[in-house]
């Protein structure tokens, strides 16, 4: 290295070191999980050592995907098909585009959901008082989905049993609990039984879902 001086002379510094020299490489990360899920938001990053952001680009082959930019490095990830999908991505290098690389992923249907009333999943007591101030029946992904994601119960039949009751279907066709079913309520007794089933749950892919029955013993 030369270094010029106040006078304009130059004085050298000799020096040698050693560096490793890598394959350029990107990687590509999906925010959530190695998976992407048919028809919602897939987050996904991608990043190469030593090059902005701004000169990658990447592609998806395979799930009938598409990706959009929303960020330095960040993108959404959509796919419309099961299987596998691969992410490529190039980068501006001197003048030219030059591979960096990429990831597969499996491509996964979005799992059904849980129906839930209250608290209660498949099977459980409940105090009468308390079905009686729920507005409805809900659906949840469970605990270990990564995904903020919001299926909405869309129908369902009930039907009350106990002595001296009819077992006669009411039907919503929503998730909430009709005026008539929450008179039904006020008159349970203790050891009735009340079943939820025909659920149906409208999910953020556009499919709709039938869910697994609900059984409440009333406490």
């Amino acid at each position: 290295i030369k270094v010029q001086k106040p006078d304009g002379s130059y004085s050298a510094y000799k020096f040698s070191e050693e560096y490793i020299v890598a394959k350029p490489a990107a990687t590509v990360s999906a925010d959530k999980m190695n998976v992407l899920y048919v028809g919602v938001d897939n987050p996904i990053s991608i990043s190469a050592a030593g090059i902005p952001a701004d000169d990658l680009s990447p592609s998806i082959s395979g799930g009938g995907g598409s990706l959009r930019k929303v960020g330095p490095g960040k993108y959404i990830c959509t796919v419309r098909s099961a299987g596998k999908a691969k992410i490529n991505v190039s980068a501006k290098l001197d003048g030219s585009s030059k591979n960096m690389g990429g990831m597969e992923y499996r491509v996964k249907r979005l799992p059904d959901p849980i129906a839930k009333c209250g608290k209660v999943v498949g099977e459980g007591n409940m105090n009468k008082n308390m079905l009686k101030v729920l507005p409805g029946l809900q659906a949840s992904m469970g605990d270990g989905f990564a995904f903020d994601l919001n299926p909405q119960i869309a129908g369902f039949e009930m039907i009350v049993s106990g002595k001296g009751i009819d077992p006669i279907p009411y039907k919503s066709n929503s998730y909430a609990f009709t005026p008539q079913m929450k008179r039904i309520f006020g008159g349970l007794v203790r050891g009735n039984r009340v079943y939820f089933q025909g659920l149906k749950c409208k999910m953020p892919d556009g499919t709709t879902r039938k869910l697994s029955p609900l059984s409440i013993e009333v406490m």
